[in-house]
C-alpha cells in the first residue's frame, strides 16, 4: 500500500509540474521559447514509460504516466500549431 501511495504521489506530483506550462502555451497560444526536439523526445520516453507500466502491469504508473503522456501530447500538439 505505501508503495502504491508513494508511486501515485510521484506521478501526480510530475504531472501537475508540467500543467503550468500546458495551461500557459494553451493561453497564450506560444510555444517560441519550448525546443521541439525537447518535445519529442520527451513525448516519446513517456510513451515507453507507459509500455514499461504495462509490461510490469503497475497501475500507478500506468495511471500517472499517461496522464503526462496526454499533457505532453497537448504540449507537442500546441508547438507543431503555434511553434
Amino acid at each position: 500500500m505505501l508503495i502504491e501511495i508513494v508511486g501515485y504521489s510521484a506521478g501526480i506530483t510530475t504531472a501537475l509540474a508540467l500543467l503550468p506550462q500546458v495551461i500557459k502555451s494553451w493561453r497564450t497560444k506560444s510555444t517560441k521559447d519550448i525546443s521541439l526536439g525537447w518535445t519529442l523526445i520527451y513525448t516519446f520516453s513517456m510513451f515507453l514509460w507507459v509500455a514499461y507500466g504495462i509490461l510490469l502491469k503497475e497501475i500507478p504508473m500506468i495511471t500517472t504516466l499517461s496522464i503526462e503522456l496526454f499533457l505532453y501530447v497537448i504540449l507537442l500538439t500546441l508547438k507543431i500549431k503555434h511553434g
